[in-house]
């Protein structure tokens, strides 16, 4: 019986620490100030670098975070882990610290590609 008990009480702790973090995601939802580092290249051309502020808006759409077309699941997104999705030719990273928004999408092949790069604080 104290067996079930325990198991029963790690459950429950593991469960309450689980839904606290997740519920902190909710609030990452919101309107970031960001340092936007844009370039892009092709083979045997001049390439193009720019950098500008802008905000952007992060948005959660059900069991998903929306960050300037890509979507990251929630269960993927935690306080400081940084994520990465894609593949060799279409890539996304997301990591947000404290209140703070680190982005980046790449894509491209043989013949050239693009990157842009998103640092920013939260402002409401």
């Amino acid at each position: 019986m104290k067996s079930i008990k325990s198991i029963l009480l790690v459950t429950i702790i593991s469960y309450v620490l689980f839904a606290c973090d997740k519920a902190h995601l909710k609030k990452l939802a919101g309107n970031y100030r960001c340092t936007v580092h844009s370039s892009s290249w092709m083979m045997g051309t001049v390439s193009h670098d720019t950098t500008y502020i802008d905000t952007i808006e992060v948005t959660r759409n059900g069991l998903y975070l929306q960050v300037e077309g890509s979507f990251f699941h929630i269960d993927s997104v935690w306080k400081g882990k940084k994520y990465h999705q894609g593949n060799m030719y279409n890539q996304s990273e997301i990591q947000f610290v404290n209140d703070s928004l680190y982005f980046s999408r790449y894509g491209g092949g043989l013949g050239g590609g693009s990157g842009t790069t998103y640092v920013g604080r939260k402002i409401d």
